[in-house]
């Protein structure tokens, strides 16, 4: 923190007003998983959780006292979970405050336009990296099983200016709403044995929604030599955002797809650790949803949830609940109709609440029990120092004529158990975007 900083803090303030502590956005994954401090051991979270019930049962018929069978107790076991720092720095030089300032510097609001621009965009940058960890974040191992994207078959190819290359992402794994605003991003590729671009950073310098396709510029030219020219290599690699492999939060997608261990306890071993996986393999329909729902029924979901679609599943669903109105209408209590933001109906595992999601994959939905999902760490975003809230980030930077303003989270998704969380795969839409390279 620079000499200065309790000199500008008060401006700073009253620029950020509710952005020092911000409430996630109202569609957001983030609103509808709420935050919470846990029990911390070290560097890392414990949460518990009950794996087996009580099952030392003896019967009798003799009605005297008889000899008791042996018992069987329940198991509880610690699930250990890292918080997951992220820090999103932005810089403003002065040029930029005077030009940007309303006041000129002649009030307390010198730094206003300028600065609030910057904690606008900021901000909503870190909300936009906190939704994608939480549904794709490949967690703490060296090789991935959650991604953002996934290389198509038609892969790598062309050269739409020099230095860049296309590259298509599969039909299922693209995520429409995320690319377009995700220009001049940051990603890195991982094959399945190593990440591909060893040198630096790719670049995204172009998106092309409709065809699944991104104009990639990478930083060094040598990482271009190295994938625009083993194209070939490059199908099937996963796409992550830069640095964030083996320094992240496990998000859904790999929580649902990992076999094994998860927070240190073996989905393998206790079935009430596993996510149900639901093939689709095309529309999603009420009865793709209302089938894996009673899977969930079956272990003993009650309270209900809701399922996150992509918006171009919204489309083929909203037209089934048309077809299937008679099911769905006011004598079963649901509340669904055309044009509707959301559909609502009861199931055999309660309420459910259907909803169109912007950073859903266009192959994949997701059921949250929202009752049993948490986000636990020392803190959400924020724009003020960790134990000095009244102290924002704000640095003068020392060479350059200008400052350097951040916002930090530490958090990590848990949930109290996974056995009534559903990943739906497979899912094929009427409107989805297609890879091409046309």
């Amino acid at each position: 923190m620079a000499a200065d900083s309790a000199n500008t803090g008060a401006l700073l303030k009253q620029v950020y007003g509710d952005l020092a502590d911000p409430l996630a956005p109202e569609d957001s994954f983030a609103r509808d998983v709420k935050f919470m401090t846990g029990k911390k051991i070290g560097r890392e979270y414990y949460w518990p959780v009950r794996l087996g019930l009580e099952l030392g049962v003896s019967f009798s018929l003799t009605h005297n006292a008889y000899a008791l069978g042996e018992a069987v107790d329940a198991i509880y076991q610690d699930a250990t979970v890292s918080g997951a720092e992220m820090t999103v720095r932005s810089q403003i030089s002065y040029g930029q405050m005077s030009t940007l300032s309303e006041s000129k510097g002649d009030s307390a609001k010198a730094y206003d336009q300028g600065v609030a621009i910057k904690i606008l965009g900021m901000t909503q940058g870190h909300e936009l990296f906190r939704e994608m960890q939480l549904w794709y974040g490949p967690g703490s191992a060296a090789l991935p099983v959650g991604n953002i994207g996934v290389v198509a078959a038609t892969g790598v190819s062309g050269t739409p200016v020099a230095g860049s290359f296309y590259l298509t992402i599969t039909r299922a794994s693209f995520v429409p709403g995320f690319w377009q605003n995700y220009q001049n991003g940051l990603f890195d590729l991982y094959g399945p044995a190593a990440k591909l671009n060893v040198n630096g950073a790719l670049q995204v310098t172009g998106v092309d929604v409709s065809k699944c396709r991104l104009i990639v510029t990478p930083l060094v030219a040598a990482d271009l030599v190295l994938i625009a020219n083993n194209a070939a290599n490059v199908v099937g690699s996963q796409i992550e955002f830069h640095g964030a492999v083996a320094n992240s939060m496990l998000g859904v997608e790999p929580i649902a797809l990992t076999n094994g261990s998860i927070f240190g306890i073996s989905n393998a071993t206790y079935p009430q650790w596993k996510m149900i996986n639901f093939a689709v393999n095309g529309p999603l329909t009420f009865d793709n949803v209302s089938g894996a729902l009673s899977i969930a029924a079956d272990n003993g979901l009650k309270r209900g949830g809701k399922l996150y679609i992509c918006n171009r599943t919204w489309s083929d669903l909203l037209n089934d609940e048309v077809a299937l109105r008679r099911y769905f209408g006011d004598a079963m209590g649901g509340k669904a109709s055309p044009g509707f933001k959301e559909l609502e109906f009861i199931t055999a595992s309660g309420v459910v609440t259907i909803k169109p999601y912007q950073y859903m994959k266009q192959g994949n939905a997701a059921f949250i029990p929202m009752d049993v999902w948490h986000r636990v760490g020392s803190s959400d975003i924020t724009a003020t120092l960790p134990g000095n809230p009244s102290e924002f980030f704000f640095l003068q930077l020392p060479s350059n004529n200008g400052a350097e303003l951040r916002t930090y989270s530490d958090q990590a998704l848990i949930a109290d158990f996974f056995f009534t969380s559903i990943w739906f795969t497979g899912i094929e839409n009427t409107f989805d975007s297609v890879p091409s390279l046309t």
